[in-house]
């Protein structure tokens, strides 16, 4: 997913649990009667909310979370730059009493205060989120490729596509054939495969080989499988070495019988 689709979906999952704050707080029926309004919005660390005082003008309360008090301007809907007004000027522009506008200003921090704090917690979390599946998904190809290292003469790792090749998004093969595999299939949440910047919050795993049907036909056979949470990439990691390592012990049993048959006597050790 592209920078700027992780931001959409980061600021509407912060903005849905902003405003469930913010209207928890409100109780708009009893704070602003009748008055049309227009928002909440919310960005970091800061909040506003506007009600009309006719059909192309608005006050707006707006908090900065750093800040103490808030502020009111008024100005149109669209106005990039609206003009600061006391309570009194809040309560003309709204026909309300004075007092009155006291009280529903009051509330109306109040809430752009919670909803704020709601927002601010979301995206940090969701900015933690992210880091520790990016972590996690780095230590998976790291320790992959370092299991490739250790057994470079008999394992090799393929980044494939699954849907096309059946597999998984990571398998590890023997050197010199493709009828055995190790193959981790990554797992979403909220995404998919078609998503270029996905990050999986799970993973399953299988050990196949291919054997054959009863129709004479071959297929994938599955020996073991599993699936690990983000976090249990240590778990993964292990079960993949445990496959390296079994293929590369059947690889030197097999040079070992090709070298030395049943039947045919071993060379001689040197003579001294």
């Amino acid at each position: 997913m592209p920078d700027d689709d992780w931001t959409d979906v980061r600021q509407q999952i912060a903005f849905g649990h902003a405003l469930d704050a913010f209207e928890a707080r409100l109780d708009r029926d009893a704070t602003l009667g009748e008055l049309r309004t227009e928002g909440p919005w919310f960005a970091t660390g800061v909040g506003a909310f506007g009600m009309f005082a006719r059909e192309d003008q608005v006050v707006a309360v707006e908090v900065d979370i750093n800040d103490l008090g808030h502020t009111v301007r008024t100005g149109a809907l669209d106005a990039r730059v609206r003009a600061i007004i006391d309570t009194a000027g809040a309560a003309r522009l709204l026909a309300v009493a004075e007092g009155e506008a006291e009280q529903i200003v009051s509330r109306v921090e109040q809430s752009l205060r919670a909803g704020i704090t709601a927002y601010d917690q979301a995206t940090a979390a969701f900015d933690l989120e992210q880091q520790r599946l990016t972590r996690n998904m780095d230590a998976l190809t790291d320790g992959l490729e370092r299991i490739t290292r250790v057994y470079v003469e008999h394992v090799t790792l393929e980044y494939e596509d699954p849907e096309a090749f059946g597999g998984g998004h990571m398998v590890l093969y023997p050197m010199t054939h493709t009828n055995a595999r190790f193959a981790i299939e990554e797992r979403y949440t909220g995404s998919d495969w078609s998503d270029p910047d996905r990050l999986p919050t799970s993973w399953a795993w299988r050990a196949e080989r291919l054997a054959r049907r009863t129709d004479g036909s071959h297929g994938w056979q599955v020996s073991a499988r599993g699936a690990v949470d983000s976090d249990d990439v240590a778990t993964l990691l292990r079960q993949a070495e445990t496959w390296a390592k079994r293929t590369r012990d059947i690889a030197v049993r097999a040079d070992a019988y090709r070298q030395n048959p049943p039947g045919r006597t071993p060379p001689e050790g040197p003579r001294l």
